[in-house]
């Protein structure tokens, strides 16, 4: 299996004993796609580009500020020009996603330009409040579930079908985040 180093941001093999994250999100649109990898050989280690997107960008972030080194991404951890890895990787996505400490779901927005809300650059939409001297009421968010059922995320076959797979999931919505297992 191939993973993104998030400290030397590196793609690199490694054994089936390594601890991970995996990434389950809405790819761009393919006009928008950046160059896959800056080495593409994956022989040992490949370079992820300078730029990824917000997704994985903050993805990494968080995968680093829960104490883990490695992260899977679909789009730079399979060979997207070989279409023998691809199929090969493809039959293994069951175990890719078991196998993982937890999965990140990237459920708000349209795809993973938007980002993590509450984790870069997107912001997470502010729970209401209204204080009336020393009271505050505060409304609660919408069910979680009921969010990401109306999202574009679950339009997805392949990202229903890894959410499915995940055993554990960090699910991030526009209103909150929450976790599953």
């Amino acid at each position: 299996i191939r993973l993104i180093d998030c400290y030397d941001r590196t793609i690199i093999s490694s054994s089936q004993l390594t601890r991970y994250v995996a990434l389950s999100y809405v790819w761009a649109s393919t006009e928008s796609l950046p160059d896959l990898a800056e080495d593409t050989t994956h022989t040992e280690k490949s370079v992820l580009p300078k730029v990824v997107s917000q997704a994985i960008t903050d993805a990494m972030q968080v995968t680093k500020e829960l104490g883990f080194r490695y992260l899977w991404v679909d789009k730079y951890c399979i060979d997207q020009e070989n279409e023998q890895d691809k199929l090969e990787q493809i039959a293994q996505m069951d175990t890719i996603y078991r196998a993982s400490d937890f999965t990140i779901i990237a459920a708000a927005g349209n795809d993973e330009h938007t980002g993590l809300p509450g984790v870069g650059s997107t912001t997470r939409t502010l729970q209401p409040n209204i204080s009336w001297g020393e009271l505050t009421v505060t409304s609660t968010m919408p069910h979680p579930h009921h969010v990401i059922k109306g999202s574009r995320y679950m339009t997805q076959g392949w990202t229903l079908q890894e959410s499915i797979l995940a055993r554990r999931r960090l699910v991030f919505t526009a209103d909150q985040v929450y976790f599953e297992c």
